[in-house]
């Protein structure tokens, strides 16, 4: 199943899913594809990076999806493809004024520093940018590694994780 498709039926899921929570729309989302162990999610990736998101913006405004940039600041597969790159995430501003994000995986805001797990855009036009979904993106949050949403892995989930420790983890899965 290609990314347009996945991203439609994500898409048809969102729009059928959408609550109204307050200020804001909380969308409810059925994630397409799960990984069951980080050994199969670095796999699959072209690149894991530590980064941090500078800023992001939403070209169209009835499309929920925001574009990040990202600054990385450690690749830890891969070879670096820029300085920047983007990353497109599910949600948006769906309403006026009315921001609409997966209740499962929150946009990302200015200054969080990420660990995250992508895939290459195939498209010609989407020089740099990467897409990955919410089992493959974890925040840094006072040295610690957490899940970026409520998909993640146990060993992560309350305590979170030494980030030097989870990136040294990671590097020994490209050894193997």
């Amino acid at each position: 199943m290609g990314v347009k498709t996945k991203l439609f039926l994500a898409l048809l899921i969102c729009v059928f899913g959408v609550l109204y929570q307050g200020d804001g729309v909380c969308m409810h989302v059925s994630w397409i594809y799960p990984y069951h162990n980080f050994t199969a999610m670095y796999q699959d990736s072209d690149i894991v990076i530590r980064g941090v998101q500078r800023t992001s913006f939403q070209p169209h405004v009835f499309k929920l999806r925001t574009y990040h940039q990202i600054t990385i600041l450690e690749m830890i597969k891969g070879e670096k493809p820029a300085h920047v790159i983007t990353v497109p995430q599910m949600g948006g501003y769906f309403l006026p004024g009315k921001l609409s994000e997966p209740a499962s995986f929150p946009l990302y805001r200015k200054g969080d520093e990420l660990i995250l797990f992508l895939k290459q855009s195939k498209k010609e036009y989407a020089v740099n940018t990467y897409y990955g979904g919410p089992q493959g993106s974890y925040k840094v949050l006072d040295g610690k590694v957490y899940p970026s949403g409520v998909i993640g892995y146990s060993a992560l989930d309350s305590k979170g994780l030494d980030v030097d420790t989870f990136i040294e983890y990671l590097k020994v899965l490209g050894q193997n």
